[in-house]
């Protein structure tokens, strides 16, 4: 499973752009889920405006709950994931 937060992070590429290059690469894998979470950084919770540091070393938040949900609906659907 490839999950994403889209919201810019402080280096690297366009989250939507690397989103993109993932489900390329990565196209007709039957065992690959892809989820691009809108709202959230690449740490899975909501951050506030841009992201800063101060976002990453003074804001701390938990990955959100639909993430976690997400992956563990995968693991469990996947052969072997029980």
């Amino acid at each position: 499973m490839y999950v994403q937060g889209a919201e810019p992070p402080l280096v690297g590429p366009d989250p939507p752009e690397d989103f993109d290059h993932w489900k390329k690469a990565l196209t007709g894998r039957k065992n690959v889920e892809f989820k691009l979470y809108p709202k959230y950084n690449h740490l899975f919770f909501e951050g506030e405006g841009l992201p800063s540091p101060i976002e990453y070393t003074l804001k701390h938040g938990s990955v959100a709950p639909q993430v976690i949900e997400d992956i563990a609906a995968f693991i469990l659907k996947t052969p072997g994931g029980r």
